[in-house]
């Protein structure tokens, strides 16, 4: 294993290798000595965590209003005093822009390591069946999560590359090639570090277990990318972001003024006259006015970013991360369902005043149905160059007609296709899926996603992605990977081809 991550190490660029040495050493001393001058974590609430709701635009039990949003997680004034110097400290002294040089081109990045290697091999085959050519890049973490099947042959046959991050990290042998090597970085960091010391200048970010239904080949040269350098997508929940944060951050809350409201019914964002009195303020959703990060929350598993243009940004959001568990998660969802990483990108760009796009179309719960009970598996994520298409009409359309024409006008608006699918929960096993009886129990063999995901997307893409696990892992490669090390491969090969079998028998069945 050494001796191929030192080969893959030769191969490198040796003089952007240095560059990025010393730049990214840099960053990391701004970020230590940025740390907040506090003892203990942000872990004490007035009386419960947050337990945010799904977001339904006028169904909401409990306006979300800055005294309600106040009423979760304690910040003394000693704390907001302490991360608010952290925070101006990391504002001043983060680079603006990267080295010219660092960054070029445009791709696809992934954090792979322990069980990601395997969902993250399944997605890039997923990726090259849609069409998709750009370019990938995986992150493998540390020396333990290194796979040499992996990184020396699989990947580069399809067009894809291992970053072992040690080495782009670190000059020196000791932290590249101990084999021990414990770097002070853990899971919430690695999609950060991940945009950051990945070679390109533009990309799109995905987690190992988001699958591509339609191929992204033009994500990164068309709308909404190309203006506003910054792409993200919405989670189910309506924000719950502590107002403290915005104190923290140096960010002015206008008492005043409203962004658009976010309706998932319409699958859109509408103007609300812009002014509200002092007194309203009371009972508006804290998200909706002027200097907030807007509703919904959101969801990460997919991410398209600039380097150019949100490199500051992305800067932020590694500080928010790297002391995110302590403080910046809490502040950001006060215990609300999915607490991590997932703000901290929409927060950087927020605090800087830099332009990103949310898509429009409301996440799609896909999933099947347990004796009688819907199970949502995962989550549909909308093609976003044909969501903005969509929404230079619905402006359109909202600056055009008045109620009741207007509603009636943007339901009938077409709906973008999904582009992701986000199998978050379960992750795609094969063994592990047939041990839990999620596909197999002694009932029969089921579906994961029911018949919503080739209603949306005209394809069985369940069935194509057990076409693709046969083919990975019973076909001529005969591929050895940890993720399967303690299973038989013929019992493997079994299991996969006994459930692509019922996939074929169910296909035509489905809507």
């Amino acid at each position: 294993k050494l001796a191929q991550i030192k080969k893959l190490d030769r191969a490198a660029d040796a003089s952007k290798l240095e560059m990025g040495h010393v730049f990214f050493h840099k960053i990391m001393q701004v970020i230590l000595d940025a740390k907040p001058k506090l003892s203990a974590p942000l872990d004490q609430y007035w009386n419960k965590k947050f337990e945010s709701d799904r977001f339904e635009r006028g169904k909401e039990s409990q306006i979300y209003s800055e005294s309600y949003l106040l009423q979760f997680l304690k910040v003394s004034e000693a704390e907001e005093i302490a991360l608010t110097a952290s925070h101006k400290y990391a504002l001043d002294h983060l680079p603006e822009k990267a080295p010219e040089g660092l960054y070029r081109g445009d791709g696809i990045v992934f954090v792979g390591g322990g069980k990601f290697n395997w969902l993250t091999l399944l997605s890039v085959k997923r990726l090259r069946s849609t069409g998709c050519t750009l370019p990938v890049e995986v992150l493998i973490p540390t020396f333990e999560e290194f796979e040499v099947d992996m990184c020396i042959s699989v990947f580069p046959s399809l067009n894809a590359r291992c970053i072992y991050m040690p080495t782009v990290l670190f000059k020196d042998d000791q932290s590249r090639y101990g084999p021990k090597t414990k770097l002070a970085f853990k899971g919430y960091q690695y999609k950060s570090l991940a945009i950051l010391l990945s070679s390109f200048e533009n990309l799109l970010l995905l987690d190992g277990d988001n699958v591509v239904i339609t191929s992204p080949q033009n994500i990164l040269t068309l709308e909404p990318f190309k203006s506003t350098g910054l792409v993200l997508w919405p989670d189910y929940w309506r924000r719950s972001t502590c107002p403290k944060f915005y104190s923290i951050a140096g960010v002015k809350v206008s008492d005043l003024k409203l962004n658009s409201g976010y309706n998932e019914v319409l699958n859109g964002y509408l103007d609300q006259q812009g002014k509200i009195t002092l007194e309203e303020t009371l009972n508006v959703s804290y998200h909706e006015r002027v200097g907030t990060i807007p509703d919904p929350s959101t969801e990460s598993g997919q991410l398209v970013i600039s380097k150019k243009s949100h490199f500051k940004a992305l800067l932020l959001a590694f500080y928010y991360n790297s002391f995110g568990p302590d403080f910046y998660y809490p502040l950001f969802s006060q215990g609300a369902p999915g607490e991590g990483d997932k703000e901290t990108f929409i927060a950087g760009a927020v605090v800087l005043n830099e332009t990103f796009y949310q898509v429009g179309s409301f996440v799609l719960a896909i999933g099947n149905f347990v004796n009688g009970e819907f199970t949502g598996r995962g989550m549909g994520q909308a093609d976003p160059i044909e969501d903005y298409q969509r929404t230079l009409e619905f402006r359109q359309i909202a600056e055009t007609y008045s109620d009741p024409a207007m509603t009636e006008k943007l339901k009938a608006l077409p709906q973008p296709k999904l582009m992701f699918l986000h199998a978050n929960y379960p992750k795609l096993n094969p063994w592990e899926l047939k041990l839990k009886g999620t596909t197999v129990d002694e009932k029969g063999r089921y579906r994961l996603y029911g018949s919503l995901l080739k209603e949306k997307s005209g394809r069985d893409i369940e069935l194509e992605i057990w076409q693709d696990m046969e083919e990975l892992m019973c076909g001529e490669m005969n591929l050895q990977l940890e993720a399967f090390k303690q299973v038989d491969n013929q019992a493997l090969c079994k299991e996969i081809l006994e459930q692509k079998e019922f996939l074929l028998q169910t296909s035509a069945a489905l809507k």
